[in-house]
């Protein structure tokens, strides 16, 4: 089964009762998840960020496995590890509430 196509966004609607109730909404707009607080929404807005990044980290290290130490490509291996970090590193800001 495929998960509701990222990116997610956390928002907040207003219930019938007029009470604020946090979500989370995939691109399309389908609502994914809804929640009792906006901390839990953030973290679960990340989760396809939070994937892509541990794909990119996981795929970079494979990668840079194969590769022999004296081999030129080195430093283009580096460089992947740098992008995936930094992936990673917005992921984590956005889960934690800053903007990615």
């Amino acid at each position: 089964m495929n998960h509701t196509p990222g990116p997610w966004a956390m928002q907040v609607f207003t219930a019938e009762n007029g009470d604020l109730c946090p979500g989370v909404v995939g691109a399309n707009g389908a609502a994914v998840a809804w929640l009792n607080n906006e901390t839990d929404a953030r973290l679960i807005a990340c989760a396809p960020a939070l994937l892509e990044a541990l794909r990119r980290i996981v795929a970079s290290d494979d990668a840079y496995l194969t590769i022999n130490a004296t081999d030129g490509d080195d430093i283009a291996r580096m460089v992947e590890y740098a992008a995936a970090f930094d992936t990673a590193r917005a992921a984590i800001k956005k889960a934690i509430g800053g903007s990615a």
